[in-house]
């Protein structure tokens, strides 16, 4: 996916010429994958660009906060919220999930979402925004987890993009806060690719056994796979 100042979906448009992360195709599976539609509020915790929240604001009638570190970021996502068909249900806060816990009463939400940083020991980014979106410096998984505990309703669900080791330790502070994937969904390129991401959406003691699934990007001849087509295709313009 190049990285553009822009990037063009069917009914809405990402400008992210001022955002550390770019549209990724990870993020966008992530964002069209969420069964979103009966929801009512949704959080999305570190915006960026306002993507994520765009996307669940195509497919439901939610009201969606997003929340936002980075200033320029948030500046970002505002403009991209403001030109948008669903600007009345969508808010941005610039500042730290920490912050806006402080100021939030708590069981506000019945979806929150987080494509967060993960890099926890890896060598830093040099690009200060980069760095800020990718390494767990100003959120750690700890704080995630006591932000999503404080403001999630009882029946809600938390769904989080990670890498696969990086899920296993997440999965491990969730389970001693009562909090069990009841679906995991593992992403790869192609059928001869590893695993790299995974998709988890969490409750708080699920009934059933956790769900898995898989969602493989491409098939051997370089096209969507018709699962995953099936999925981005409300958003993507050529699919």
């Amino acid at each position: 996916m190049p990285k553009n100042s822009f990037f063009q979906f069917k009914q809405f448009r990402i400008e992210q010429g001022n955002c550390g992360m770019k549209v990724s195709t990870d993020a966008c599976l992530f964002g069209a994958y969420l069964p979103v539609e009966n929801a009512q509020k949704i959080l999305d915790i570190g915006t960026g660009t306002g993507l994520l929240a765009l996307m669940m604001a195509q497919r439901s009638s939610a009201h969606l906060d997003a929340v936002e570190i980075d200033e320029a970021a948030a500046q970002q996502a505002q403009h991209n919220f403001q030109k948008s068909q669903w600007q009345d249900r969508l808010r941005i806060f610039q500042l730290s999930i920490q912050d806006f816990c402080k100021q939030t009463p708590a069981q506000q939400y019945d979806w929150i979402v987080s494509n967060p940083p993960f890099f926890v020991n890896a060598t830093l980014s040099a690009n200060e925004k980069r760095k800020l979106a990718r390494h767990t410096i100003t959120l750690s998984f700890e704080d995630l987890w006591q932000s999503v505990q404080h403001l999630l309703t009882p029946n809600g669900k938390f769904a989080v993009l990670l890498p696969p080791t990086e899920m296993q330790l997440f999965m491990n502070l969730g389970e001693k806060l009562g909090y069990v994937p009841h679906h995991i969904a593992e992403v790869q390129d192609t059928p001869q690719h590893k695993v790299h991401r995974q998709i988890a959406i969490f409750e708080q003691n699920p009934t059933s056994q956790t769900l898995m699934s898989n969602l493989c990007i491409k098939d051997a001849t370089g096209k969507y796979s018709p699962t995953v087509k099936s999925y981005i295709s409300p958003y993507y313009l050529y699919e």
